[in-house]
């Protein structure tokens, strides 16, 4: 199976419907989602949604990237155990910092 890309290697899906994701792909929301798919060796094509303007000029707006729908389930646990590492470490920072004027 090959994940359909443009000349930019990425695919657009405007406004990030799910109507425009192609035939056995999964859209994965999240900006973690290249790094868990490069660290999982999962094919991963970023997704563009559209443009914004950044001082006047626009630039693509990139947001997640679709997957094999095969590896949909393991990239989106992935994703929440990434999430959750990073939320616990916060925590323990913020922990310790308090700790640390007590």
């Amino acid at each position: 199976d090959i994940l359909p890309c443009n000349e930019h290697g990425n695919i657009e899906i405007w406004d990030g419907l799910d109507m425009y994701i192609p035939s056995g792909a999964a859209y994965i929301r999240s900006n973690k989602a290249k790094a868990v798919a490069s660290n999982l060796g999962i094919p991963f094509v970023p997704v563009l949604v559209g443009f914004e303007s950044n001082g006047g000029n626009y630039v693509p707006k990139l947001d997640g990237g679709i997957v094999l729908k095969r590896h949909e389930q393991i990239m989106m646990d992935a994703v929440y155990f990434m999430d959750a590492v990073k939320e616990e470490i916060a925590y323990d920072k913020q922990e310790n910092a308090i700790c640390d004027r007590w």
